[in-house]
């Protein structure tokens, strides 16, 4: 089977709880996400399996990137050192269905988060410019949140 993803990795001085937090609050995400300019949930309770967002970036967004439904959350107890916290979803259908997976992991004293999307089966190559435009939004959206969240928590 082949398979394309796009990986962006970032590591933030401040707890995974406090990055959980800001995460699960999806409407929230315009506020400090450049570009992005409405989250809402479409479907279902938010956060649980089966249940439909969206995002509007004011224009065309790939799929995963414009939203999807939930396939998992795992959301570890806060009292586990190290626990992982994670978010997946899917997007599309056919050849063309994708998946979103956003992790977060104590990483000593900040949290180490990272968002993959992904493309299975024949079609996957023919995605390679979609890919990079995941990436590159993946990118900025790790970037704007680390931004507000270290803004937010800093003493300074």
């Amino acid at each position: 089977m082949r398979i394309l993803s796009a990986r962006e990795t970032a590591w933030f001085n401040i707890g995974p709880d406090t990055t959980w937090d800001s995460i699960q609050r999806l409407e929230d995400w315009p506020r400090w996400c450049d570009g992005l300019i409405e989250a809402s949930w479409r479907l279902g309770e938010p956060w649980t399996v089966g249940s439909r967002f969206s995002l509007d970036w004011g224009v065309a967004a790939d799929s995963p990137l414009a939203g999807g439904v939930i396939l998992e959350v795992d959301a570890a107890p806060e009292e586990e050192e190290g626990s992982l916290r994670s978010i997946s979803w899917v997007a599309g259908i056919g050849p063309a269905r994708s998946e979103a997976q956003l992790m977060i992991l104590q990483d000593g004293s900040g949290s180490l988060v990272e968002f993959v999307t992904s493309w299975k089966g024949w079609a996957s190559p023919l995605f390679r410019n979609r890919a990079t435009r995941c990436a590159n939004r993946q990118r900025d959206w790790l970037a704007s949140l680390r931004e507000i969240l270290e803004r937010v928590g800093s003493s300074g």
